[in-house]
């Protein structure tokens, strides 16, 4: 074979590659059986490369089980069912050894033959080309869950690159994978500082010198009794329905179609979210439709009173309307709208009891505005808004660089695992890096 040829990507279907064979293993314990770790559905679903590292469902299985279904490095595990069918196939590459690893009925497993021409790391990447991601989804039959056969997942198409790009691409796109980890953990500990900041915050609250209070244990010369707990000598505690005006939100009818339309979102408790600002929901109201409701002003603190996401609260960045399930608390100008949001969602907890006591969860507007919160000075609370919008940028930045990192790694997919873009000129350089880490 010329070097040229050498070269060439090659088409194969996937059953020319290896065999395929599903599982009879389930996750139940049989004291007759053999312990084993089970390697499931949402393990292959969530991870691209599966190790010793990752935690495993512990179950038995039979002698002649742990023969049949243990997995070895180089296997790729399939998820062959899903809700849709462009969710189907995923794959996870076996990346070590696992003692005792078998996998679950719910997946089906892929191991190469011995010539095995998908090679190392590549094995957890290959599977998302677009030809093959396609090919699976239109493969697969159903109504409500959808399934994809041996046959029919036999028959996918691959395309392998020769070895040496298999490293290089695999050696990209991991590397894009690592900065996405890593940038998760971030926001993950961010979130946790957060946390951990807002109870501070709203227990201890800022001095005339910028800083948090000293904690009551250390200093309770600074605290003062309360229905929410010891709080700051300067502080107050008020009502909800104090802060401002509660505005229980109201729909349009369904018989005036002209009341809906795209002027600005209608909330319902499955668009409340508290990770940051609602822009958008999933249904919007027309200029028409102002008539059916009471408008919401950006800046609003929307709080789910009634049904099973009871207690849920959101912010609003711009003015909407919102469904009867929902009371949106509008401050006034005597308290910081951000502040407002933070310390509702902090002591949301009390209409949980409230609501707990009864058989349908709801809580009124009436009972609801009996709810208690922190009161600081205006200029206290607007200093506390101001380090938590501080956290939530930072975590907004973090974020904006995951979604960044997803596309980036969504494009090069595209180029790269379908030889759109060839990587030849790197193989060299890989290979050195490769020798240089031995």
């Amino acid at each position: 074979m010329s070097d040229a040829q050498s070269y060439e990507w090659k088409d194969y279907r996937l059953n020319d590659l290896g065999e395929l064979s599903t599982s009879s293993v389930d996750k139940k314990i049989e004291l007759s059986e053999q312990p084993v770790s089970l390697i499931n559905y949402m393990d292959v679903y969530r991870h691209d490369f599966i190790g010793r590292s990752m935690p495993l469902m512990q179950v038995t299985a039979t002698a002649s089980e742990v023969e049949r279904f243990q997995v070895q490095t180089g296997d790729v595990l399939f998820t062959p069912s899903s809700e849709t069918p462009d969710d189907i196939g995923h794959a996870a590459l076996v990346t070590e050894e696992i003692p005792n690893a078998l996998h679950s009925y719910h997946t089906v497993r892929f191991r190469q033959s011995p010539r095995r021409p998908i090679n190392g790391r590549y094995g957890g990447h290959i599977f998302k080309q677009r030809r093959f991601r396609e090919y699976v989804g239109r493969r697969s039959t159903g109504s409500t869950r959808y399934t994809l056969s041996l046959t029919e997942l036999g028959g996918a198409p691959v395309s392998v690159p020769p070895e040496g790009e298999q490293s290089v691409i695999a050696q990209i796109l991991d590397t894009l994978d690592t900065q996405i980890r890593q940038t998760e953990a971030l926001v993950a500990k961010l979130e946790t500082v957060k946390q951990g900041l807002l109870t501070d915050l709203l227990t201890r609250g800022i001095d005339e010198n910028g800083q948090l209070r000293s904690p009551h244990e250390e200093a309770p010369e600074l605290y003062k009794d309360s229905p929410l707990g010891p709080i700051p000598m300067e502080w107050e505690i008020a009502f909800v329905g104090d802060l401002g005006e509660v505005v229980t939100g109201s729909t349009p009818p369904s018989s005036d179609p002209k009341a809906w339309g795209d002027a600005f979102p209608f909330f319902t408790p499955g668009d409340v979210i508290d990770y940051e600002p609602m822009q958008s929901a999933e249904r919007a109201i027309s200029d028409m439709g102002r008539r059916h409701i009471r408008e919401i002003p950006g800046g609003s603190t929307l709080v789910v009173c009634i049904g099973s996401t009871i207690g849920k609260v959101g912010f609003t960045s711009r003015s909407g309307a919102t469904n009867q399930q929902i009371n949106a608390v509008l401050p006034s100008k005597a308290w910081d709208e951000f502040f407002v949001f933070q310390a509702i969602r902090t002591y949301v907890h009390q209409i949980h009891v409230w609501a707990g006591l009864q058989a349908v969860p709801i809580v009124n507007k009436s009972t609801f505005s009996q709810m208690l919160v922190p009161h600081p000075k205006l200029e206290e609370q607007r200093s506390i808004s101001e380090k938590l919008r501080a956290v939530d940028r930072r975590i907004a930045d973090e974020r904006e660089a995951i979604r960044k990192l997803f596309e980036q790694k969504k494009g090069l997919m595209d180029d790269l695992l379908t030889g759109r873009v060839r990587v030849t000129p790197f193989i060299g350089t890989a290979k050195a890096a490769q020798t240089s880490r031995v």
